[in-house]
Parts: C-alpha cells; sequence; structure tokens
C-alpha cells in the first residue's frame, strides 16, 4: 500500500488507551511523569514568581483567564502566556540570534522546548483529557441533579409547610368563629363570651316547650301499657322530671319553691299522723326541774334537727328522763316514719341555688333524659316501620286510643327531640359552660388554642428556611452550569490540540479520540 493511499485510513484511539498508545508508539517515554515534575518545579521557583509581581502582568493574566497559580499551568497555557508576554515590548526583546533577552520570557521559551522535547506535552495532555472526560464533567453534571433534586424536595417542604401552617390558621379561626370571639386576646374574650350563657339557656328553655306533647305521650305510652304496675316514680309527670320543669318554669332554680312548700307541709303532716305520744319530758340545760317542754310535733323536722345539732355542739343535753306509767297493752313505738320527707340542706337561700341549667349535673341529667326520649321514640318508629298493625294490635289490647300514633307523628317528635338536644350539644355552649364549671378549663382552652397559632408561626418559619435552601440550591447550580460549558470547551481545545498534534506525525492522516469531548455535552 502507498504512502498515498494510507493516508487517507483514519487512525482511531480510544481515550482510555491513549496514553498508552502514546507509550507504545514512542511518541513519550514511560518516565514522562519525572520531566514533567522537573518542568513545574522550574515554572512555580522561577518564572511564576517574577511574573506575579509586575501589577501590569498579573492584571494582564487576570483579563486573559490564566491561572494565578502555578500549580494549574500546563503546556497549553504556558503557550498562551508566552504569546502575551511577547506582545510586550518589556518581553520581547531578542539578541542577534534570536533569543529573548528577558529572563522571565527566556525561561518560559525553554519550558515550552522542554514541553515539547520528548513529547511531554501530549503525554500531559492526554491525561488532563482523560480526567476531564471521566471524572470532571461527570462529577459537575452528577451535583447539577443533586442541586435540582433538593430544589425540587425544598419546594415541595415549602409548599407542605406552608398548607399545614394554613390548616392550623384555619382551624383556630373555626374554633374561634364557633365559640363567638375574633381571637385577637383569646383569654379575655373567652370570660367576655360566658357572659352570654344565660341568653342561650334562656334559648332552650323557650324551644324545649315544644317537647310538652312528647312528654305527655311518653308518660301516657308508660301509664296505659303498664297499667299502674310500673314503678311509681318513673311514670306519671316523674318521668321527666327535669324536662317537665324547664317546660314549665324555664331555666329557674329547681325544684321551684311551690313545690318545696308542699312537699315540707306533706311531710309535717304525715309526722303528726304517724308518730304518737311517748310522753317524754326534757329538762332544759340550766337544770331548771319545774320547767318541763313538750316536744312539739307541729315543727318541722328540720327545726328539731338544727336544735339538737346546737344542743350536740353545746354539750348541754341532759337525758334525765320523767317516768310516766305504762299503758297496758300500750308499746313505744320509737321509729319515726320519714317517708316522703325532703330535707333541704341548711343556708341554702335562693341567692345560693343555681338555674337548672346552671347546675352541671342536673344539665346532665336534662340531656340524658332527652336521650332515653329519643331512644323510645326510635323504637316506637321502628316498631311501626316492621309492624304496619303495631298501632292498632296495642289500641286493640289496651282499649285506650291515646296511643295510636302514627309514623308520621313519630318521626316529628324524633326531629323535636333531636332539634332541642342539638342545642345542648352545641359546642359553643359546652365550652362555655365548662368554662363556667370549671376554673382549669379556662386556661387549658386558651393554652390550645394559642398552640395551634404557635405551630402555625413554626410552620411559616420552617416553610422560609426552605424556601432560602431552595434558592441557595438554585443559585450553585446556576454557577455550575457556565463552570460545566467552560469544561467542555477546554477538552474540547485540548482533545483538538492532540488530534492535531497526532495527524503531523503520521502526514496529516485523519486522528479521531474515540469517547472523548464528542461524547458528552452540557445537558
Amino acid at each position: 500500500m502507498s504512502a498515498e493511499e494510507t493516508r487517507h485510513i483514519p487512525i482511531d484511539i480510544h481515550l482510555g488507551q491513549l496514553s498508552d498508545w502514546l507509550i507504545s508508539r514512542r511518541h513519550c517515554a514511560k518516565e514522562w511523569h519525572a520531566s514533567l515534575l522537573k518542568i513545574r518545579e522550574k515554572l512555580a521557583a522561577s518564572v511564576y514568581p517574577k511574573l506575579l509581581t509586575d501589577e501590569a502582568t498579573k492584571s494582564d493574566l487576570e483579563k486573559a483567564g490564566l491561572p494565578l497559580v502555578s500549580s494549574e499551568l500546563n503546556y497549553l497555557t504556558c503557550k498562551q502566556l508566552l504569546d502575551l508576554l511577547s506582545g510586550k515590548e518589556a518581553y520581547n526583546s531578542k539578541n542577534m540570534i534570536g533569543q529573548y533577552q528577558n529572563p522571565v520570557t527566556k525561561d518560559l521559551n525553554d519550558v515550552v522546548k522542554q514541553y515539547e522535547k520528548e513529547n511531554i506535552h501530549l503525554a500531559e495532555l492526554a491525561q488532563m483529557l482523560y480526567r476531564k472526560i471521566t471524572y470532571d464533567v461527570p462529577f459537575i453534571k452528577k451535583e447539577m441533579t443533586k442541586l435540582d433534586q433538593s430544589s425540587a424536595e425544598y419546594s415541595r417542604k415549602t409548599t407542605e409547610c406552608l398548607k399545614s401552617g394554613g390548616d392550623f390558621r384555619e382551624q383556630y379561626r373555626q374554633e374561634c368563629g364557633t365559640l363567638g370571639i375574633q381571637g385577637e386576646n383569646v383569654r379575655e374574650e373567652l370570660l367576655e363570651g360566658a357572659k352570654v350563657l344565660p341568653a342561650l339557656y334562656e334559648n332552650i328553655a323557650r324551644r324545649s316547650a315544644i317537647l310538652e306533647y312528647v312528654c305527655k305521650y311518653v308518660e301516657e305510652f308508660a301509664d296505659v301499657v303498664h297499667k299502674g304496675g310500673w314503678v311509681e316514680d318513673q311514670t306519671g309527670p316523674k318521668m321527666f322530671p327535669l324536662l317537665r320543669h324547664l317546660i314549665k318554669y324555664g331555666n329557674q332554680p329547681y325544684p321551684p319553691e311551690d313545690e318545696c312548700t308542699v312537699l315540707d307541709s306533706a311531710a309535717n303532716a304525715a309526722v303528726m299522723d304517724t308518730a304518737p305520744h311517748t310522753g317524754v319530758d326534757v329538762e332544759d340545760n340550766e337544770g331548771s326541774s319545774q320547767g318541763s317542754m313538750e316536744v312539739n310535733l307541729n315543727a318541722t323536722v328540720a327545726d328539731h334537727l338544727s336544735e339538737l345539732n346546737n344542743s350536740v355542739n353545746n354539750g348541754s343535753i341532759d337525758f334525765d328522763l320523767t317516768e310516766t306509767e305504762d299503758q297496758p297493752g300500750e308499746d313505744i313505738n320509737w321509729d319515726i316514719d320519714t317517708g316522703g320527707l325532703v330535707i333541704v340542706a341548711e343556708g341554702g337561700g335562693d341567692s345560693e341555688k343555681k338555674n337548672l341549667l346552671e347546675n352541671p349535673e342536673l344539665r346532665t341529667q336534662t340531656v340524658n333524659e332527652l336521650h332515653e326520649m329519643l331512644a323510645f321514640l326510635q323504637r316506637r318508629l321502628d316498631e311501626q316501620s316492621t309492624e304496619h298493625m303495631a298501632s292498632d294490635l296495642l289500641n286493640i289490647q289496651t282499649g285506650d286510643s291515646r296511643l295510636a300514633v302514627d309514623g308520621k307523628k313519630v318521626e316529628q317528635m324524633i326531629h323535636d327531640v333531636k332539634e332541642v338536644l342539638g342545642l345542648f350539644e352545641d359546642h359553643r355552649l359546652q365550652s362555655l359552660c365548662k368554662l363556667q364549671d370549671s376554673n382549669t378549663f379556662l386556661e387549658r382552652l386558651t393554652k390550645q388554642l394559642e398552640q395551634k397559632l404557635v405551630f402555625c408561626d413554626r410552620m411559616e418559619h420552617r416553610a422560609e428556611d426552605f424556601r432560602i435552601r431552595r434558592n441557595e440550591a438554585m443559585e450553585e447550580r446556576q454557577k455550575l452550569g457556565p463552570e460545566l460549558v467552560k469544561l467542555i470547551n477546554s477538552a474540547k481545545e485540548i482533545q483538538g490540540f492532540i488530534e492535531q498534534d497526532i495527524s503531523k506525525k503520521y502526514n496529516d492522516r485523519r486522528v479521531t479520540i474515540l469517547g472523548g469531548a464528542q461524547s458528552v455535552s452540557a445537558n
């Protein structure tokens, strides 16, 4: 094959085998690393320090993009630096035989010649190209990918934190709206809101009037079905005493004063009818034997109990009893029938009594009565839905037409009971009642609401922190983009120089380095 024919045969060299190819073709010596080390020592010791002492030259190096550190110099940068100095009048003077007279330019020219002397520059550039393509470019791309992922993650966390903070702030507004407060000063507004409880109680008492028909129906049902055999205090008006009181008297103390008077009178009458005369004389606490006092059974039991307590406390009771003749056939009955007595606590005046709905225990019992009434009505509705003739059969068996109520009326009664029950179970009313009944509930509720605002602020601060981190990641990502482009362009320049230099050694044959700069991109 002639030289002309071989000229058109390309030379393909893989990047990973480029250094070995240069050594195997004897373009470079195996010990080129030692020669390169001597060249760099000379650059660091004499050439570069002299250049950096001149501020004008240093400024020119910065403008040309040349490194200011000797360790970053290579063959190509040395040639660029030599061309830069050759354009300056102070460095380009030569003697008669064409040698540079300036020592800096002369040393730099010697360095370039040493590079070219055993093709050390080819070995150095091949190593640089391999490092850039194999390590530097992938590393920067990996960092860019990590920064993109971090930026997306920070954006997601920012959105989540803002959403969480917004949700808790909305919950705070809703709870404040439910409690009827603005939320600016929670504790003071809650204390102020508790003042509307009497109006809410009056509304419940007014709305409870619709249950009078329901109470009557349930009571009549119990009376008719059980025919008087039912427990006495579970039938008639005593089935729903608190609801009856709420319907009749409204939100007033329970039991009302007139009922208390009737109960006391009935108790006194019962005592007079059942308690026999014992003939017991009790001496006064001064020891007088002539003044005897007969127990007045017309006095109320509460008065005698009060006197007895005072006597016990004073320690002045004299148990010296006078003897009386026993009547034949009669025994003293010491048992007192206390059935039907209602003992009211001493000192419990009207000023100390609470209204029905202001008493937590009575309020709970009222709600229980509503639940019992609702359960009964729902049971009746289920029976009528499964047995179409339930009311007729019950009417035939009992002979009372009052129990014949159709399903629509039962549904209406259920609706009325649920309406009143909903007023009791209103969240605002329950919270205000707890504020009134418990001293610690106010602090606990205030802390609970304020904790939501604290969490909102915490989420907003975290969102701001994530936003700052995202911006930092995006800025670093933007900086790596031009750096990657610069690195790829530098690799292309080095690869082009190596291909041209090798091509000159083989009669301008086309040389291609496979897996080089053409295999990477800036994307």
